[in-house]
């Protein structure tokens, strides 16, 4: 299926806020809690704890909003 109006694309630490927004608030609908500190804390620095262990962590752009409206990993 193809999404004309999305993008994904690498993330990069500057989408920390926006990827936070989104998997917190996809934790919260399921009425778990964000662990920031605990098993969230691979967020804190998406380059070293993802591309730098030859991983990925891909992000869903809106491209009329160039909103972040989803992640991959």
């Amino acid at each position: 299926m193809l999404f004309k109006e999305f993008h994904i694309r690498p993330a990069t630490n500057q989408d920390i806020p926006s990827i936070k927004k989104v998997v917190f608030s996809s934790l919260e609908e399921y009425a778990l809690q964000p662990e920031e500190d605990g098993k969230d804390s691979d967020l804190q620095d998406i380059e070293r704890n993802y591309f730098s262990n030859n991983g990925f962590f891909g992000v869903a752009v809106n491209i009329n909003t160039n909103t972040i409206v989803g992640t991959e990993s």
